[in-house]
């Protein structure tokens, strides 16, 4: 970062850039061809739309060399296919594949790699391929402008009057602190417990005699149920007389 002024320059590394490939030699441990004869080995190299060709390192066997460079300007691409093939005379046959991941330059900040790179065949490791990998970024340069730094404002002032004199801590202004007086001991010799306050006195109220009471009629007292007359004396029950019997003359019975 470099400041100019009012304005600062930020160098910015892009993941965009040109990529140098540089494939030194192989070590297979994988044969296509038959007994007693050796493999013509090259590789083809697939990075997005970019398609390369070693040469042919013939009679190479297990061990072959190259000495090609590639390079191309990489925009978002990020595998770099490596494939290994046998030249034949009629249909090339393949060895084995190696993929190179370009995150690895472009996130952990090296810009170049050099060293082997594991080859598979079928998910089975059949050797490693030496190969040397550089990576130039394109910079980008942003131009900003500094944002101003906020500066609070000053705390108003205090206005005090002429021979103020600030007062003891816990002091606030405008407030009266109270005023604590010391109690009277209970028993000092020679002091005299003031008079008890003297209650105003009441002239006796007159008795009220009490309530006479008053009769009121039972609920059980029916007046329907006393006779109005004077209860007569009981006598013994009188019948009416008894008359002898007299003989009926009785019908002639025919």
């Amino acid at each position: 970062r470099r400041v100019h002024g009012d304005y600062s320059l930020n160098m910015i590394q892009s993941r965009q850039g040109k990529v140098i490939i540089k494939p030194h030699h192989a070590k297979l441990t994988r044969d296509t061809e038959y007994i007693g004869l050796e493999m013509d080995p090259y590789i083809k190299i697939l990075c997005g739309s970019h398609d390369f060709k070693t040469k042919t390192d013939s009679g190479a066997g297990k061990t072959p060399h190259w000495n090609d460079t590639f390079q191309f300007h990489r925009h978002h691409e990020d595998r770099i296919t490596f494939s290994l093939y046998d030249e034949n005379l009629i249909n090339d046959a393949y060895i084995c594949q190696g993929v190179f991941d370009l995150a690895r330059l472009t996130s952990a900040g090296e810009n170049r790699f050099d060293g082997d790179l594991p080859l598979l065949f079928q998910g089975e490791h059949v050797g490693h391929l030496k190969v040397e990998i550089l990576f130039d970024p394109d910079v980008k340069v942003v131009v900003t402008q500094p944002q101003p730094q906020y500066i609070p404002p000053p705390p108003p002032p205090i206005y005090q009057n002429p021979g103020y004199q600030p007062g003891p801590p816990g002091y606030m202004p405008g407030v009266q602190p109270p005023v604590y007086q010391r109690p009277p001991p209970a028993y000092q010799p020679g002091y005299q417990q003031p008079p008890p306050a003297a209650y105003p006195a009441y002239a006796p109220q007159r008795p009220v005699p009490p309530a006479e009471p008053q009769l009121y009629p039972s609920l059980n007292d029916n007046p329907y149920d006393k006779p109005s007359y004077p209860v007569q004396p009981q006598y013994p029950p009188q019948y009416p007389p008894r008359y002898p019997r007299q003989n009926l003359p009785q019908k002639n019975q025919q």
